[in-house]
């Protein structure tokens, strides 16, 4: 069981001496954080299945799982692999050689030796999120804590990799060509100073020997990053410090969005706690217009279908006059409709994508 010392104004970092090789009283990269989307679980699993039972580090996994998703990755893992494998429990203690895996629609956090599982804001749509995981261990355990980010479509994981760079960790990225989505590994490559790019198969050797390194001294942790860790368990706190005031307005509750202060990364904040990273956000509003889109067409092809209708009551009174007067309304909202939904569809199959063309 992993313990800490009392809190001061940051959390203490853990001491707990490890096993193997490493030196009495020298802890080493015992913090392992995965972040998987799309293509995750065999990805995971090839990243876990080589690990032995006794390895002298904890390893948290969050991916990105539907809320009502039938299948478990627990399940997938057990027997598969040697660790013991489990799905989180709020308030439970933290070991070495357990894989921890976030429950769906729940965030995984790691503090004070122990596991935190909380309905906290989404971000980036995810709950559970990587970002939010890999914030909460970088502030926890600083130096020790090794990011991995792997397969995944848009950006998530990219802000959360910072976090645990700007906290002293260790930064690896699966490379993009090695990954079925290379969207997320992309943005991680692009954005962060990443200590290591490898393919899947060689990402267990690194941890294998990151575990049993020696960690560096941990710089001192950002309040910024202390702050937003504990979003994620309570929402964003009515006296948070405000970021800067954008024009975009959050998907999820229509509130307004305000730039945190990220050097190197945009992140996007609503009052409430739900964060936004560019890709994710840009996505989102794509999905949002076009939801807008089909409504209005539904709604041009209601008013020719209303229009129609009184038309034909017209003529059944004899009010011809009328009657063509509402003919032509109905003949140009149909036509209206019928426009834009060839636009729409237009739109839809021949996207345009940044990532596209960005280099690795």
């Amino acid at each position: 069981m992993l313990s800490l010392p009392a809190h001061r104004v940051m959390p203490d970092f853990l001491e707990m001496p490890l096993k193997g090789r490493m030196a009495e009283g020298v802890t080493g990269h015992d913090i392992v954080v995965i972040g998987a989307s799309a293509g995750g679980v065999d990805a995971i699993m090839k990243v876990l299945r080589p690990l032995p039972c006794d390895l002298p580090a904890s390893i948290f996994v969050a991916y990105h799982m539907p809320p009502d998703a039938k299948g478990s990755i627990v399940s997938m893992l057990a027997g598969a692999i040697a660790l013991e494998t489990k799905r989180a429990e709020d308030g439970e203690a933290i070991r070495h050689g357990v894989v921890y895996v976030a429950p769906p629609d729940r965030h995984l956090l790691v503090g004070d030796g122990h596991v935190r599982v909380t309905q906290g804001p989404r971000e980036n749509r995810w709950r559970p999120s990587i970002d939010t995981l890999f914030r909460s261990a970088a502030v926890a355990f600083g130096s020790r804590v090794i990011g991995i980010v792997l397969t995944g479509m848009l950006d998530d994981g990219t802000v959360g990799l910072l976090a645990v760079k700007e906290c002293g960790g260790t930064a690896v990225v699966q490379d993009p060509d090695d990954a079925a989505y290379p969207e997320m590994p992309r943005s991680a490559l692009v954005n962060v100073d990443v200590d290591r790019r490898l393919k899947l198969a060689d990402i267990p050797g690194a941890i294998a020997q990151l575990v049993t390194t020696a960690a560096g001294p941990t710089p001192p942790i950002p309040a910024r990053l202390a702050a937003e860790a504990k979003i994620a368990e309570r929402g964003r706190p009515p006296d948070d410090e405000k970021g800067d005031p954008t024009s975009f307005s959050c998907p999820e509750c229509g509130g307004p969005l305000e730039e945190q202060a990220n050097a190197d990364f945009p992140e996007y904040r609503c009052l409430v706690g739900h964060a936004w990273s560019p890709q994710t956000l840009l996505s989102t509003a794509g999905e949002k217009l076009e939801a807008t889109l089909w409504a209005a067409i539904r709604m041009f092809r209601q008013r020719s279908n209303l229009l129609n209708a009184m038309a034909q009551r017209e003529r059944e009174a004899r009010r011809s006059r009328t009657a063509g007067m509402y003919r032509r309304m109905a003949a140009e909202a149909g036509e209206h409709g019928a426009r834009l939904q060839e636009w729409t569809l237009s739109a839809l199959e021949n996207p345009e994508h940044p990532d596209s063309a960005r280099e690795d």
